[in-house]
């Protein structure tokens, strides 16, 4: 009778193992979050791939890693496109028509003044090599796009991407911060060429590292306000078992943010600061007014703010100085800065239908230069204005269609705070981080390096896979902002 009693072994005593743990808890192509993160960080350290050569591989790179991701990805793990993801791919298909016709013969020798002859043709743009690389890094743009849209697609792809992002800023912004101190005026080895007493991380500016950090900062704030709504810790504990939960749930994320804001600062500079700021608050303020009914909005803006005063204390203290001398200086640059500006306004304004083709601002800028603005255009690679500078190189109509498509990706991520019950600490995330780019673009070329366009189009695509709802969640279940 024993015998007969004896149990079985359980078909599925297997599912307890840690690789099945390990199976049960990695979402379905992780591979997307993992390379997505990869090519990112690579791009960051390569100088931000700001050269001929290394922007052509991760072009490449993006392209071979954006179509894969949507060939094997299958329709079930692709979100159900919106009218407004649509409209916006329509405006994307229309930039890329606009810059390929400026590549296209003018069936004129010298049809205007600035455009010069190449190889005996002239074409509509003033650097026709300059705008086909440009043109391969605009579809680069749009693979990173399509990366990001299908790791939002899933929630777990998306959490797995944020976790990376979060390790990865850490040891990125630690190497960055000990590099400024131990290895001064290099970069990786290499000789600064200037901004030589500022932070630049791996980029060649000060300014390019602050977008590519604040990015990176507004990710790990999130993680942070993600880990004090998940927080379970009763109020009437006190704050010491809420800190302690949240230094279970976000101690790398926490510990990231200093870093990251810290490098920050360093760059000292005044407006990838304030817009780092100014995202950071609006993070805060939207994630307080977004509090849900089961954790009271006391308790979240306590948390939060003890949290953010910390951390500006700690800013304000190591900061005074060298910001202080930065903005001292604000009245002399910003006159520089507005002869810039009104030198290639008068340009744009010279040919403001089709440009002088995409890439073609340093052929440009040397082009116009003169005696009175000869001191604020010398050492210009790009334009202290993203907006202007693609006027200036699309023209009206491709700059429009450009823009167009921004506004209805991030229209498509705001309804989607309404059409998702999840998630939607992520929605405003992208949100803020779009703000900050477009903040800083207003007065510097952040988005004119390539691993920094490639980070922001990877982070609107997840935007937009989160933002397409799910058919099984339902509001009224909701257990998560």
């Amino acid at each position: 009778m024993g015998d007969a009693r004896t149990i079985a072994p359980r078909s599925d005593d297997h599912a307890v193992g840690p690789l099945a743990t390990l199976r049960a808890r990695t979402p379905p192509a992780w591979h997307l979050s993992v390379g997505a993160c990869i090519l990112t960080f690579a791009g960051h350290l390569l100088h931000g791939a700001n050269n001929n050569a290394s922007s052509l591989a991760f072009a490449t790179l993006w392209l071979f890693f954006g179509g894969a991701a949507l060939l094997f990805s299958g329709r079930h793990t692709l979100p159900s496109p919106s009218a407004l993801v649509i409209l916006a791919g329509v405006c994307f298909a229309g930039v890329v028509a606009t810059v390929a016709s400026q590549l296209l013969p003018t069936g004129s020798t010298d049809p205007h003044s600035l455009w010069r002859s190449i190889e005996g043709v002239s074409a509509f743009t003033i650097d026709l090599d300059a705008t086909s690389r440009e043109l391969l890094k605009l579809l680069s743009m749009a693979a990173a796009f399509c990366v990001g849209l299908v790791v939002g697609a899933s929630d777990r792809r998306t959490r797995l991407l944020v976790f990376l992002v979060v390790v990865a800023s850490l040891v990125y912004a630690g190497w960055a911060f000990t590099q400024h101190f131990l290895a001064y005026g290099t970069i990786l080895g290499v000789a600064k060429t200037y901004h030589i007493e500022r932070l630049t991380g791996s980029f060649m500016s000060a300014n390019s590292a602050a977008t590519a950090l604040g990015m990176m900062a507004v990710i790990a704030a999130a993680r942070i306000a993600r880990a004090v709504k998940e927080s379970s810790a009763p109020w009437n504990l006190g704050a010491a078992a809420v800190v302690d939960q949240l230094a279970r749930k976000a101690a790398l994320a926490m510990v990231a943010l200093l870093l990251l804001v810290t490098c920050i600062v360093e760059t000292l500079s005044r407006a990838g600061i304030a817009a780092t700021a100014s995202a950071l608050l609006a993070l805060l303020a939207w994630e307080i007014g977004a509090a849900s009914e089961r954790r009271t909005r006391m308790r979240t803006a306590t948390n939060a703010a003890m949290a953010v005063a910390g951390v500006v204390a700690l800013l304000a203290i190591a900061s005074a100085g060298g910001t202080i001398e930065r903005l001292d200086a604000t009245i002399g640059d910003a006159g520089s800065r507005l002869t810039a500006l009104e030198a290639h306004w008068e340009a744009f304004l010279a040919s403001p239908q089709r440009g002088y083709g995409l890439g073609s601002f340093p052929v440009l800028n040397d082009y116009i230069q003169t005696p009175d603005n000869h001191r604020a255009l010398e050492q210009l690679n790009a334009l202290h204005n993203v907006y202007l500078q693609w006027l200036e190189e699309t023209g009206i109509v491709g700059a429009g269609l450009m823009f167009a498509c921004v506004a209805l990706l991030l229209i498509h991520i705001w309804r989607g705070l309404s059409a998702r019950a999840r998630m939607r600490t992520w929605l405003r995330a992208v949100l803020v981080v779009s703000l900050l780019v477009l903040l800083h673009g207003l007065v510097d070329f952040g988005l004119q390096v390539p691993s920094i366009a490639w980070q922001w189009a990877l982070w609107l695509g997840v935007g937009c896979g989160i933002a397409s709802p799910r058919p099984q969640e339902s509001e009224s279940s909701s257990s998560e902002d």
